[in-house]
């Protein structure tokens, strides 16, 4: 409900009729459409995950989740459902990553509004690389939860995330801010 004003300029959106000279869309859809989607994505991420943590709390309660023993630690019910929640979760990541993309025309830093140098040719690649693993990631969650046998791969692939994120996301950046732009 705090969003009432979010969903009416995009609801009630008209073009601009000029376009972005970094992605070709109409104006329009940074100021009415962009809004709203970062606030589904977001929205959304937040139910997802709420859902995992009930999710992962209810199948522990009535056995799906051993924590202790020999054998399996998940049922199959209980492997099939996180996995699947956790693949929608990354996809959602992804979709952030990815509309992060055409935020950062909007970004204030300064005196500028809009890409600057580091923006335009390290964060923005940045943001295609880690919403393409992050769905990347996320097909590793389906492919677990369909077959028992590769239990470790999603994992792996959290990992290569984190590790991306800090080196694709963040210093990566940051070296070009420093050493193409600075001096």
């Amino acid at each position: 409900s705090q969003q009432w004003q979010t969903f009416l300029l995009w609801s009630n959106r008209v073009p601009f009729g000029r376009r972005d000279e970094q992605f070709g869309m109409d104006i329009g859809f940074f100021v009415f459409t962009l809004p709203w989607l970062q606030f589904l994505s977001g929205f959304l991420t937040a139910v997802v995950f709420l859902a995992a943590l009930s999710a992962a709390t209810t199948h522990y309660l009535y056995g799906g989740i051993r924590l202790q023993g020999t054998g399996s630690r998940f049922t199959d019910a209980a492997r099939i459902h996180l996995a699947t929640l956790a693949a929608i979760f990354l996809v959602l990541r992804g979709v952030d990553y990815w509309l992060g993309r055409f935020a950062l025309t909007t970004k204030e830093s300064g005196l500028i509004t809009g890409l600057r140098y580091t923006d335009a040719n390290a964060v923005l690649i940045a943001r295609g690389v880690l919403a393409g693993i992050a769905v990347i990631v996320a097909v590793l969650f389906v492919v677990a939860a369909i077959a028992n046998r590769f239990r470790m791969l999603p994992l792996y692939g959290v990992g290569l995330l984190v590790v991306s994120a800090i080196v694709v996301g963040g210093i990566y950046p940051a070296v070009v801010q420093r050493f193409q732009v600075k001096p």
